[in-house]
């Protein structure tokens, strides 16, 4: 909570060895990527309690949206899409030319798509499994990240005041926001 104080806990086993987390904000999901002899996917609600289980192979990177959560696996040369139930919607298979991994993954929110950040660029993927869009870069794409405001920012004019003459071609703006 806003004090520091512990909220909830959940227990992922004896030592367990966790891959990565997401927490989907809209519906209070998280999402757990845990490694073992069979790596895991879990996702449990805002209560805690486990919503699905899901094996999912070898799994390296994790991004959730408001329609479920995406997962590459096998050395990152599948990407998988899930369900909000942990059914297996569709896979993809990623870059059959080249053995470049993919550093990190970002669901965007509003249309359920996928980011992919590869040492060679960031691919936009669709919520369908279409590749939208693949941007080459000279260096390396570590991580990517997406953030929508649930609030939509204000941008007001401060000077000159509505009404007021100005004389110039060129008056000093201020805006508040």
């Amino acid at each position: 909570d806003d004090s520091g104080m512990v909220v909830r806990s959940l227990d992922l086993g004896a030592q367990p060895d966790v891959l990565g987390i997401d927490l989907e904000s809209s519906q209070s999901r998280l999402s757990v990527g845990l490694r073992g002899s069979k790596d895991l996917l879990r996702c449990y609600d805002a209560a805690g309690a486990l919503k699905f289980e899901a094996e999912v192979g070898k799994l390296w990177n994790l991004a959730s949206d408001p329609q479920g959560t995406w997962v590459t696996v096998e050395n990152n040369k599948r990407l998988l899409r899930l369900d909000l139930s942990g059914a297996q919607l569709f896979q993809l298979q990623l870059d059959k030319e080249t053995d470049k991994p993919v550093n990190a993954l970002a669901a965007d929110p509003l249309d359920s798509s996928i980011w992919v950040a590869r040492d060679t660029g960031i691919g936009h993927i669709s919520a369908q499994g279409t590749s939208l869009l693949f941007l080459s870069t000279d260096g390396k794409v570590k991580d990517v990240a997406l953030y929508v405001d649930t609030i939509a920012p204000t941008l007001q004019i401060t000077s000159p005041r509505e009404g007021e003459k100005v004389e110039s071609s060129r008056p000093a703006i201020e805006l508040s926001y």
